[in-house]
């Protein structure tokens, strides 16, 4: 109980530093937010469910508008690991 609860401490607080400056950052940053995303999202169920409770949809959703393939791309992933 302990380990889930500091996981969801760790996953709550990159989404504070991630989300509310993805949007003003270049390809760089959004391509390594929706991997850290992707990641806290892999890692269970329930951090998954707290990326979607934080809006990593909506920043996940505005990575996919860039023009960057790759940027594309590591939001779809990320996509798919919330998803599942």
């Amino acid at each position: 109980m302990v380990r889930a609860s500091q996981s969801i401490l760790v996953a709550l607080f990159i989404m504070i530093l991630l989300m509310p400056s993805a949007e003003d950052q270049g390809r760089l940053f959004k391509k390594c937010a929706a991997y850290v995303l992707r990641a806290v999202a892999r890692h269970s169920k329930e951090l998954s469910q707290h990326v979607v409770e934080n809006d990593g949809l909506l920043s996940l959703k505005n990575s996919l508008d860039e023009y960057d393939p790759s940027v594309k791309e590591s939001a779809c992933w990320a996509l798919s690991h919330i998803a599942k």
